[in-house]
């Protein structure tokens, strides 16, 4: 794949090899029991927000063009048949974290923020206490027990949505631009010998 830097063009078309959770190339070593070195795969997940299932052209929808969605859907996994326990951001921000429902999570706007026993086996805990370099961009939408940001994450960017177009070196920028070039950054800053997960 791309040896970095990378520009954002190469990152968008890097990341069609896959939707959601994306496989790139550098990669960390590690022995297997046979003795032999296994690459650990660098995982770059994306998600869109408050985005109903067919507001993309490759689900169908005749008016709405999303070339780029489309690309990652066709050159990598787009799940046809899922579904969230909750038709709210943040109840679902928090199943995705953990692999739990909301039912037992127990997380949703106006409660306590989400159990550290709950987030202390969110994938991105598991891949930092497993050696993994771990970064967040764009809108969290957790709240989380004191403490618990800086033991999941080695980046942490928390971008809400609103505004949308913001001022960046003089110029107007789309949030969205923002965030790729935040992506990008932890990318190129990113250690050869240690995985990744974004």
């Amino acid at each position: 794949m791309h040896s970095f830097p990378i520009s954002r063009r190469q990152f968008l078309k890097s990341t069609t090899y896959g939707v959601g959770t994306v496989s790139l190339g550098s990669i960390f070593h590690a022995a297997d029991s046979d003795g032999e070195t296994k690459k650990k795969p660098n995982f770059i997940f994306i998600f869109t927000d408050d985005q109903r299932w067919d507001t993309l052209s490759c689900a169908g929808n005749p008016i709405i063009h999303t070339p780029v969605m489309d690309n990652l859907a066709k050159n990598g996994v787009r799940f046809e048949n899922a579904f969230v326990t909750s038709p709210i951001c943040a109840p679902s921000r928090a199943s995705l974290f953990t692999g739990l429902y909301e039912r037992t999570h127990g997380f949703t706007f106006g409660t306590p923020p989400l159990s550290k026993d709950y987030t202390d086996i969110s994938y991105p805990k598991l891949m930092y206490k497993a050696g993994y370099c771990t970064g967040f961009i764009g809108k969290f939408g957790i709240k989380v027990e004191d403490g618990v940001i800086e033991e999941m994450f080695d980046s942490f960017e928390n971008l809400q949505r609103k505004p949308y177009i913001r001022i960046v070196n003089g110029k107007e920028r789309h949030l969205t631009e923002i965030i790729g070039d935040k992506a990008i950054d932890f990318l190129n800053n990113s250690k050869p010998d240690q995985p990744f997960c974004l």
